[in-house]
């Protein structure tokens, strides 16, 4: 599998990474943080847009946020200003300090690293660590011809997302919630299961940042949930493996041919990006999920675990069983963010070695 995003700090993450909290939720952001968020999703549209292949791009914080992509950006008063390289041996723009806080490689695609003209607060710099790789996904897409996926849920200690009756709200908390929130916006889609749609009637929406809602997509037959989607937005939702209802303009059916009774990931994939949707975002449940982890297809793995335990409770791997740890499913790239009183597990999953 691919590698999709490494991340290498001066320091371990634990070590420099301020926490997704629960003050975030409550409205207290700073400006600077807002703006940050800002020109994050500023970026991630100018990238997705820009025709070619950029060697450097540069964030303005502090005002209105600005981005300037192969071109330098004017100083401005109470400004910061982060210059992101995408090539070997890039130039710099002169304004910007020789200061290496952070460096990112993006496997098989570019080598960056960010520099900051001013040293940013300890919260600032894991919002940029976090999501700022993220802004780069559509380079990727072009270059594999369909969306990269991305699936986050949240567990206990004991590896359960939910208890046996099926209750799993909160298990995340307030942080883990504006982090989806988060990762609705800065995606171009939203992808759960049917299960999912008629379990939990989400609206998945982007409710809690800033930020323009995804495309919702739902894949298997049973539609019982769709008036949630429905009420929060009349926007058109995706449905693969279903007829759409015959009497709602909004909803889009992808006629996409099954393979033993589902229809294949990679085929879902490249029709999204056909469609203009480069990144989606997975958030249930366990059979999406693992269909895509199962046939390759899940690009980057994102699992919250909070301090709970539940004793039984319901999975969020659905996976055939492996006789060897050498079987197993391992990452090329593990990062950890902690979240509330919880951590947050990020990686890129490659198929388990084959030994002789």
């Amino acid at each position: 599998m691919r590698a999709i995003l490494k991340l290498a700090m001066n320091q371990t993450l634990l070590e420099n990474a301020h926490p997704i909290s629960a003050q975030l939720t409550a409205g207290r952001e700073s400006r600077l943080s807002d703006n940050t968020w800002e020109a994050l999703l500023l970026l991630a549209r100018r990238i997705k847009a820009y025709p070619g292949f950029p060697s450097f791009c540069q964030l303005r914080l502090g005002g209105p946020p600005a981005v300037g992509i192969d071109s330098p950006l004017a100083p401005a008063p109470r400004s910061r200003l982060i210059a992101v390289t995408l090539a070997p041996r890039t130039r710099l723009p002169a304004d910007v300090a020789a200061v290496s806080d952070v460096s990112v490689e993006i496997r098989g695609l570019v080598e960056a690293s960010f520099r900051l003209a001013a040293h940013l607060p300890e919260e600032l710099l894991s919002l940029l660590k976090l999501y700022l790789p993220l802004c780069f996904l559509s380079l990727h897409a072009r270059r594999l011809k369909r969306a990269i996926s991305l699936s986050h849920f949240a567990q206990s200690l004991d590896g359960w997302v939910a208890t046996i009756s099926g209750d799993s709200r909160w298990i995340g908390g307030p942080g883990n919630l504006l982090h989806a929130h988060r990762m609705r916006a800065l995606l171009d889609g939203v992808l759960i299961g049917s299960r999912t749609l008629n379990l939990d009637r989400p609206q998945l929406t982007v409710r809690h940042v800033k930020g323009d809602n995804p495309v919702r997509i739902v894949i298997g037959k049973d539609l019982t949930g769709l008036e949630a989607l429905f009420r929060s937005s009349r926007d058109p939702v995706f449905l693969i493996g279903a007829q759409a209802p015959l009497d709602d303009p909004c909803c889009v059916a992808l006629p996409l041919k099954r393979r033993n009774g589902f229809v294949p990931t990679a085929r879902i994939l490249r029709e999204l990006y056909r469609r203009g949707i480069h990144s989606v975002y997975i958030e249930g449940g366990a059979i999406t999920a693992s269909r895509f982890l199962q046939e390759h297809n899940l690009d980057i793995l994102q699992v919250h675990i909070a301090p709970l335990i539940l004793g039984p409770g319901l999975t969020g791997f659905l996976l055939p069983p492996v006789q060897k740890i050498s079987q197993a499913l391992r990452f090329r790239t593990l990062l950890y963010t902690p979240v509330d009183d919880g951590i947050m597990f990020t990686g890129v999953p490659r198929p388990a070695e084959k030994k002789a």
